[in-house]
């Protein structure tokens, strides 16, 4: 590698699935730095060049998906010397050709296995060649990349008969020594094939065993040495009860003499679903289980004898979870093997198998870690790095705490315990919460003196939260050598590493980290060298540069619209029009033009150009007997190529429901696949109750098992409805279903998956009585629905569990939010609300959880009577105030202050610096909370995470005054430090950081004054510029980027513009504000305010209107617009939605009615509205246009706006020429619009 780069490429991906694999191998000759990343419908194809950039060589679309993939390499001592066993490297003759470089074997959606190899003669074929060799992949016309290849398909193999497409394709795995290759299904069947020297024909037939049932887990067993054309393979399998199978061939045999070997039934010993089957390469013929709670060693004689039981240990005591597994490389000529293991306490264990058995005293082993274990918390990351002396380990444990350490095991060096000695290295600081770690292994591990000989260490760390960056560190013999940071909203995972190239997965895309360097990895291979020894890499022989390397125009989905949004009425001027933007999936939009007497279903396209969005309308309409009830919008990704087809749900009143199926092209086209009527419930106790009235669907939602797609509907009387889909013919049709009267109506379905080892699908759902996603009602019982994968044909089961807890009534006042998580596959979203009964207010952290198919709450009810709760994304840290409490404990009276972490629900403890930490959880006052917040004074002395409490005096004599705090986090203990006490003329109503100035604004009566933190004096000083004087007190305050939003009794709301500038060469900055008059209001109406995107405020009223002011970018200067939108009823809250800052939840009489985003809109929303104001004579008319094709509506209710551009509005009056339409009508269709 030529040693000057470190380039990291960014790459983003839009509307499509993330990367799934990461292949590096040498599919080239004398190439051995190339990357394959293969996605759900795309291979793309990278080298890894000296100068250290990836280049790439081929992006192709595939036709179908891919379920699993591995590297395979033809010859066997390559394998071999990964490892780490001796065997003479041979070369493998496939047929009539030989193979000295990598191919790829993968398996299909579509019921296929397939060998790829690479082919740089363009260009392509497009059909069958010559050979028998296949191209079905579309190369990419667009690409600004030059295709230098292509992969094509060696064989294609059909792993089963027709019935079975789709099943098999689970997990792929290729035998270390014979290289074949195994195939399983999700139930019943393994597909073996054997592309060796040992088959005389060309293209060896793959051949499909049904060994059982369910299968959850399949591996190859080391063989015992002599016997290596002996393949066993072991299976967990569940057939009523829980099994594992051991199956035997020998190689060059008929296929047919593959037979069960022997049978060993697992269910009287308590076993859970394994989490690791791991084959033994110490001890031939053995392997382990590895549940959450118990670990089973098993050889090839307990499964042949039948008789014999599996070894049981319990890992942890009071039955503690296994969150993480791990096992080290196998070392050869070594008669044990070592696992780690870390609980979901953060304990970490060490199990060794001697000679196939379990070192029972390894349980003791967490022992020597407990003087250096107090940064090990639940979550914990944890990786083992191999060491090329093979007589040392070395571990890294990451928790949620601010650093990680690494500890170093010495296998032939043991304590008096008679286990290896553990010494603890070193700390590594982490910037937050340690999300993963990968190692990258040597990449000569025949050479000790190499400088690659040392592996280095990933590890990624950072906070859950939309506003963090993740932080990316690499180390190197135990210190860090590099720091980045990833510009990325959160951090998913690590998924690839080694010593020259890094795979980043994350939410938006995924990047490709390359490094290079001048300086070689300076390193000793004795024991003392780790420990001593400083590394010789130069901090700035790394780069890094970004890069993006996709095509620019994206598809809208998610910033745009919210998938999860039934539906969405626009109510018009001519109240005999209605329409429904029914629903959303990628770049299509399916609106329902409620026309009388016949309703429509059309087709619209979302464009967005140089930052404009665009509605294209399509020529898709569709008549409907009867108005709808219901519309959504699916992939059908299970029956065409996801890229191409969506499928469209239909819902009458009359009880027809119609499916159909919508061509994705440039060309869309809408077909009815199949329609069906439901007459009433099928249930016999239910029919007389239903006879009278058809069923009308009003939600639905689409599963998948692996094998088969299934909806779930559920209908206003009661009864839910599991349907099966298939396909004839290309059109999708309905199959047999199943329906089940419940208690109560449903009101939403989602999708839920419990665990990737369970492949059941689940759906959550929620009756009327259930209303978790309402700020108003009762919590009476959440249910999940069970749909075990037998299928319909063996009895199909649809089963109903949850939990019913009653919430007595008690009414929602103010909800939190927090970020939806996928930790340890356990999905649950986090609710920190305040409810009120009886006068009295409780808070309440609401934890619904999807754990093993059963949905799990818990609540949290501390403390009572709180009064403000404020969240700080970057602690993760819920801070409450509380009002004195009316008990007679005089402890609980005098509380006022408190932290609570939202992913525990426990409170933490307060310490400040010098001191011990406080045992009580909750921080008392000796005054009373007027006001709170959190900010950042990231100009002022860096102090990046601040405290304002405005506090008052409960005696006659008031004394107003602010105090400015410090705090921090580390684990469980919160720490606090006082900064300043700033004496104030006045009740301190609000407080506010201008974080980016470091410049606190604090409302002392009528006074707005401004102060910064002066670090030469410790303290915070008025800026110069101020008091300014108000009208009244501030009983709301609002800051977001230059805007000052308040509200004030008695008056109109208040605009403040700020103008911040730097005056002097002292550095102070000035503030110069103008003030803006909103609409008229009446007294006292604001009683919630938020920030919506760049520059934008929302504010929420009690008489029942919502104000959006937005700072909008002219030529002429800055354009400020107010808009008012008028509801019809009470509107109470705006929550902010966590993920998202620029998307709004508003809250009408306690219930969610609409997402709003307005980031996308920010532009040409408010200036198309001015433009029609300004150009039109009348400006109350309720439909308006202005010359670029832009135009508006207005009336009583809602106030919006809709841009086309010449073409699309072309296509429109063409349209509605021919269906005999009015041109206004489709024009009315809004794509967005308030409740």
């Amino acid at each position: 590698m030529n040693p000057n780069k470190h380039q990291l490429l960014h790459h983003t991906i839009a509307a499509s699935p993330q990367i799934k694999f990461a292949l590096s191998g040498e599919f080239r000759y004398d190439s051995p730095h190339d990357l394959v990343l293969i996605k759900h419908h795309a291979i793309e194809f990278y080298e890894l060049q000296e100068s250290g950039e990836l280049i790439c060589l081929s992006n192709q679309f595939l036709p179908f998906g891919i379920q699993d993939a591995k590297v395979y390499h033809p010859s066997t001592g390559r394998s071999n010397l990964e490892l780490g066993l001796q065997q003479t490297q041979e070369k493998v003759e496939i047929g009539e050709e030989s193979f000295d470089v990598d191919m790829i074997v993968c398996s299909t959606d579509t019921g296929k296995l397939l060998y790829l190899t690479w082919n740089d003669n363009l260009p392509c074929p497009s059909k069958y060649a010559n050979g028998g060799k296949l191209h079905p992949f579309e190369l990419r016309e667009d690409s600004s990349f030059h295709q230098e290849g292509y992969f094509e398909i060696y064989w294609e193999l059909c792993l089963g008969p027709v019935g079975m497409l789709g099943s098999l394709g689970k997990e792929v795995s290729v035998d270390p020594l014979s290289r074949a290759v195994a195939v399983s299904a999700w139930e019943s069947y393994v597909a073996i094939h054997i592309p060796l020297k040992y088959t005389n024909a060309k293209s060896q037939p793959l051949h499909v065993i049904e060994v059982g049932d369910l299968i959850w887990h399949a591996v190859f067993l080391y063989p015992q040495p002599g016997r290596e054309e002996r393949l066993l393979l072991a299976i967990y399998m569940t057939e009523g009860h829980d099994y594992l199978r051991l199956f035997e061939w020998f190689v060059g045999r008929p296929i047919h003499e593959f037979h069960r070997k022997g049978s060993l039934p697992l269910q009287q010993g308590g076993m859970t679903r394994p989490l690791h089957l791991l084959s033994l390469a110490s001890e031939p013929e053995a392997f382990v289980l590895i549940t959450k709670t118990k670990i089973f060693s098993f050889t090839a004689k307990d499964i042949i004898s039948g008789n014999i039981e599996p070894q049981e240990e319990q890992l942890l005591p009071d039955s503690i979870g296994i969150l993480n597994a791990i096992s080290r490389c196998p070392m050869p000529n070594r008669t044990w093997e070592s696992f780690w293991a870390i609980s979901d306490l953060g304990t970490i264990v060490k199990l060794t198998f001697v000679s196939g058995t379990l070192d029972r005293e390894s349980l003791a082993f967490p022992a020597s870690l407990d003087n250096n274990s107090q940064h090990i918390l639940p979550g914990s990351v944890l990786v083992s790095i191999p060491v090329d002396s093979r007589t040392v380990d070395i571990l890294f444990v990451g928790g949620d705490a601010s650093d990680s350490a690494l500890y170093l095991l010495e296998h032939d060096s043991f304590g008096s315990s008679g286990h290896p000695n553990l010494i603890h290295l070193s700390s590594i600081p982490s910037w937050g919460a340690v999300r993963d770690a990968v190692i990258a292994p040597p990449k000569d591990p025949g050479n000790e003196l190499s400088s690659r000989n040392q592996a280095l260490l990933f590890v990624a760390s950072g906070f859950d939260n939309a506003a963090s960056v993740s932080r990316l560190q690499i180390a190197h013999q135990g210190s860090v050598v590099h720091e980045t940071e990833i510009q990325a909203e959160n951090l998913w995972s690590l998924i690839h590493a080694e010593q020259s190239l890094l795979i980043i997965s994350t939410p938006w895309g995924s990047q490709a980290m390359t490094r290079s360097c001048s300086n070689e990895l300076e390193g000793c291979s004795e024991r003392v060298g780790l420990l001593e020894e400083e590394p010789t890499l130069a901090a700035e022989s790394w780069n890094t540069i970004l890069t993006q390397i996709t095509p620019s125009q994206i598809r809208l989905s998610k910033a745009t619209f919210d998938e999860r949004s039934q539906m969405t009425k626009i109510s018009l001027t001519d109240t005999s029009r209605q329409y429904l933007v029914a629903d959303v999936c990628q770049d299509l939009i399916v609106v329902v033009i409620k026309s009388t007497p016949t309703p429509k279903l059309a087709i619209a396209r979302s464009v967005c150009e140089s930052g404009a969005l665009f509605i294209q309308w399509t020529q898709c309409t569709v008549k409907l007997e009867a108005q709808p009830s219901l519309v959504r919008i699916f992939l059908s990704n299970r029956f065409e190529n996801q890229h191409d087809y969506c499928m469209v749900l239909v819902s009458l009143h009359n009880g027809e429901v119609l499916l159909f199926t919508v061509s994705r092209r440039d060309v869309p086209e809408l077909h009815l696949s199949a329609k069906e009527i439901l007459h009433h419930g099928i249930a016999a106790q239910s029919v007389s109750q239903y006879h009278h009235r058809p069923s009308i669907i009003d939600h639905a939602a689409l599963l998948s098992n692996h094998y088969r797609q299934l909806l779930v509907l559920g209908s206003r009387s009661g009864i839910l409805i599991l349907w099966e889909l298939f396909k004839i013919d290309g059109f999708l049709k309905f199959g047999s279903r199943i329906e089940r009267m419940i208690d109560g109506n449903p009101v939403h379905l989602d999708p839920c998956y419990t665990s990737r080892y369970q492949p059941w699908t689940s759906c959550l759902v929620m009756t009327a009585d259930t209303q978790i996603l309402r700020l108003d009602g009762h919590l009476i019982a959440i249910a999940t629905l069970i749909i075990q994968p037998t299928g319909f044909e063996k009895g199909h089961q649809m089963n109903i569990c949850g939990k019913s807890i009653c919430m007595n009534e008690q009414k929602f006042l103010r909800v939190t939010p927090f970020k939806f998580d996928d930790e340890d596959n356990r999905h649950y979203q986090s609710f920190a609300s305040v409810s009120e009964k009886d006068n009295i207010r409780t808070l309440k952290f609401i934890k619904i959880r999807m754990r093993n198919t059963i949905l799990v709450m818990k609540f949290y009810l501390p403390i009572s009577n709180p009064k403000r709760m404020i969240y700080s994304s970057h602690l993760d840290l819920l801070v409450l105030s509380l009002n004195p409490s009316s008990t007679s404990d005089q402890t609980l009276a005098q509380e006022r202050f408190a932290f609570l972490d939202p992913r525990s629900g426990h409170f933490l403890m307060q310490q400040e610096e010098g001191q011990q930490a406080i045992c009580s959880t909750i921080i008392g006052l000796n005054d009373l909370i007027t006001s709170m917040t959190i900010c950042s004074i990231l100009l002022s002395g860096s102090l990046e995470n601040v405290l304002v409490v405005g506090l008052t005096n409960q005696s006659r004599s008031k004394i107003f005054r602010c105090l400015v705090f410090n705090i921090s986090r580390g684990g469980s203990r919160v720490y606090m430090n006082t900064l300043d006490e700033i004496t104030c003329n006045g009740l301190v109503s609000e407080v506010v950081g201008i974080d980016e100035y470091g410049i606190i604004a604090i409302c002392s009566g009528c006074d707005l004054i401004f102060y910064r933190w002066i670090s030469s004096q410790n303290s915070f000083q008025p800026l110069p510029c101020g008091p300014f004087r108000l009208r009244s007190a501030v009983i709301r305050f609002h800051y977001s980027e230059n805007v000052l939003c308040a509200v004030l009794p008695n008056d109109p709301t208040t605009l403040f513009k700020l103008q911040v500038g730097i005056m002097g060469d002292d550095g102070i900055p000035t503030i110069t504000f103008c003030m803006h008059e909103g609409y008229s209001l009446a007294p006292s109406n604001g009683i919630a305010l938020s920030s919506c995107g760049s520059g934008n405020l929302v504010q929420a009223n009690r008489n029942g209107t919502v104000i959006f002011w937005s700072n909008v970018p002219t030529n002429q200067g800055l354009s400020d617009e107010v808009i008012e939108i008028q509801l019809k009823s009470r509107s109470i809250a705006i929550l902010p939605r966590p993920e998202r800052r620029d998307i709004l939840t508003v809250a009408i009489n306690g219930e969610i009615t609409r997402i709003i985003s307005l980031s996308t809109f920010q532009y040409y929303l408010l200036s198309q509205i001015e433009n029609a104001r300004s150009q039109e004579n009348s400006p109350e008319k309720s439909l308006g246009h202005s010359k670029d094709g832009g135009f508006w509506v207005e009336n009583g209710d809602f106030l919006a706006s809709i841009r086309f551009n010449f073409e699309t509005a072309a296509l429109i009056k063409s349209l509605s020429k021919n269906e005999q339409d009015d041109v206004n009508e489709l024009r009315k269709a809004l794509d967005f619009v308030f409740p």
